[in-house]
């Protein structure tokens, strides 16, 4: 019922670490660190751990010998997370933000619209990106680049989603505001943010975009004056050879 993430032990001395459980005095050694992000809702139980320790004579009179000790099971609690438009999932703490490479790109080439999650939660969850559309342009599925590390915190770090944008008409090419939505345990609410809008400028163009085209040869022109169709050309017909 759970994902888990190890967690780097740390490095007590060789005496461990003086604690006192129940009145009663022990040393503490760390052997196990994971981070434990629930899959469901419910009641989950982690089952207790036994564990073998060897120990060291003290004297010529002690044997030493293995003694084993066995944790209880710990039971969690786990709420569901809220329903809401646009929540894939996300749990943390999260800002975002959207960039482009460049601000003006010639007409026939492409700008990367990168998208960015940063902060400290589930982010490895967090496998989709968000839809992007803008009119003029052909935007193609994104690439998915990651920043983590694990800690006590949690995963930190950032996720982003590269999209390529190849724009098919000069002029302006409006990127609209990309939303986000994920919830936050302290809040205990769904946060939803959105990015600024972005404004690629786009120069060049062609008659699509626009702009005028310069009249044909005469030589490529038929006989009457006018352009053969592509279907006459499918038949063969006779087109003028250039001199």
């Amino acid at each position: 019922g759970f994902w888990v993430e190890e967690l780097e032990r740390p490095q007590a001395g060789p005496s461990g670490e003086a604690v006192t459980v129940g009145g009663e005095s022990y040393r503490r050694f760390p052997l196990i660190r994971k981070l434990l992000f629930p899959t469901k809702a419910g009641t989950l139980t982690l089952p207790g751990l036994s564990f073998q320790i060897q120990l060291a004579r003290q004297s010529i009179f002690d044997a030493g010998g293995v003694v084993e000790r066995a944790t209880r099971p710990v039971s969690i609690t786990v709420d569901p997370l809220p329903d809401a438009p646009g929540f894939t999932g996300a749990v943390g703490r999260f800002s975002i933000s959207a960039s482009l490479d460049r601000e003006v790109v010639p007409l026939g080439e492409a700008a990367t619209l990168r998208f960015r999650v940063q902060g400290t939660g589930n982010l490895k969850w967090i496998d989709k990106g968000p839809e992007v559309t803008a009119s003029g342009a052909k935007v193609y599925p994104p690439q998915t680049k990651s920043d983590l590390r694990t800690t006590g915190e949690g995963i930190t770090g950032s996720r982003s989603w590269e999209f390529v944008v190849v724009p098919e008409t000069s002029g302006l090419v409006e990127i609209p505001a990309l939303p986000f939505s994920w919830f936050d345990p302290a809040a205990g609410r769904i946060v939803t943010s959105a990015t600024k809008p972005l404004t690629l400028r786009v120069e060049g163009g062609t008659a699509s975009a626009g702009l005028p085209v310069a009249p044909a040869p005469a030589a490529t022109r038929g006989a009457s004056g006018f352009l053969p169709l592509r279907s006459s050309l499918d038949r063969g017909a006779a087109v003028p050879a250039l001199s």
